[in-house]
Parts: C-alpha cells; sequence; structure tokens
C-alpha cells in the first residue's frame, strides 16, 4: 500500500525543490512537534517530559489552541488505511470541537500556511478514518503551527473535489513507479 503523503510527492514541489539538508532538519523538526504535541494530548497533566527549547513555542500554541477549540478526543496518531484505493496513513488527531456535532480529522503542521495539497491529504486521511472507524466524520483541518506563535486553523470544505485530486495523485504515483494506472 502506497502513502498518502508518498503519493502526494508527485505535486508536492515546494518539498522537492528544497535542498536535501533542509528538507531533513524540517521533518526532523515537524516530527519532534508532533511528537509533543500528541504526547501532551495524550497525557495531558501527566507530560512531564522536558520540552527542548526549540519546541516549546509549538507546543505552547498547541495547548492554547487545544485548550480552547476541542471538546474531546476519539483518536491520535491513528493508522489507517484503504484497501480498495490502496494507500494508507496517519492521522495526526480526531476531535470534537467546541460547538460541532461531528469529529473532525485535524493534522499538525509547523508552517504558516497549508496549500491544496493538505486538502487532498486531509479527504484522504477522513475517508481511511471513516471506514476504519464506521461513522462518519466531520471537518478537515489543518492547524499550523508558526514561529511567530500564533497557531492558525484552516479549514478544508470540498471534500468530494479534495478526494477526487488525492485519487489523482495517488494513480500518477502508481504509474510512474510502474504500477496499475487505476491505483490498485
Amino acid at each position: 500500500m502506497t502513502g498518502v503523503t508518498r503519493a502526494l510527492e508527485v505535486i508536492e514541489r515546494g518539498f522537492r525543490d528544497m535542498p536535501e539538508e533542509k528538507r531533513i532538519v524540517g521533518m526532523e523538526m515537524g516530527r519532534d512537534v508532533h511528537s509533543f504535541c500528541l504526547g501532551w494530548v495524550k497525557m495531558g497533566a501527566g507530560f512531564g517530559l522536558p520540552v527542548p527549547e526549540d519546541i516549546a513555542p509549538y507546543l505552547e500554541q498547541f495547548k492554547q489552541w487545544f485548550s480552547g477549540s476541542v471538546e474531546s478526543v476519539l483518536r491520535t496518531e491513528f493508522s489507517v488505511e484503504h484497501r480498495v484505493w490502496r494507500y494508507r496513513g496517519r492521522v495526526d488527531l480526531i476531535a470534537k470541537l467546541k460547538g460541532d456535532r461531528r469529529f473532525s480529522v485535524i493534522d499538525l503542521k509547523k508552517t504558516a500556511f497549508s496549500d491544496r495539497v493538505t486538502g487532498f491529504q486531509l479527504a484522504a486521511y477522513k475517508r481511511a478514518a471513516e471506514r476504519k472507524l464506521r461513522r462518519n466524520l466531520g471537518r478537515r483541518i489543518s492547524l499550523n503551527l508558526t514561529d511567530n506563535r500564533l497557531p492558525f486553523a484552516q479549514d478544508f470544505e470540498d471534500d468530494k473535489t479534495d478526494f477526487e485530486g488525492f485519487i489523482h495523485a495517488l494513480q500518477l504515483h502508481k504509474i510512474l513507479r510502474g504500477g496499475d494506472k487505476n491505483g490498485k
């Protein structure tokens, strides 16, 4: 099965064009931010790990957003797969936001913005999570944790078009690597 982010690399220009050293440092930093933020969700008040100085501002942003926005958590770091389309991924957070009736799929980003590709990624995660959980989910949100300490939650609304965009990227990925053009 193909990973969601791997499939999207065929259309993700900025990441591919970035110098390898900068890309690796960015990936490691993003991974660490994810680990501390989602560790805090899992452990709550019992979260006692020392937080590195470069991670602390991102964790504080996340905690403030979470405390003001999240009513309850269904899953963190939730592994999903879609057996029909043969892809897999890991959803950062499935949570019910205050005022919402359904749980939302939330992806953490250590960046000031999300692009259309993020919408594709979240649509793929949502479809696979709905199949695994056997329930309809609500919104798709990218939570952007930024260098200026102001988190930005971006809502992606066109689920159908974004999922179609993901499937096209998945098919292109499989064609380029010599797989079946139907993405299966």
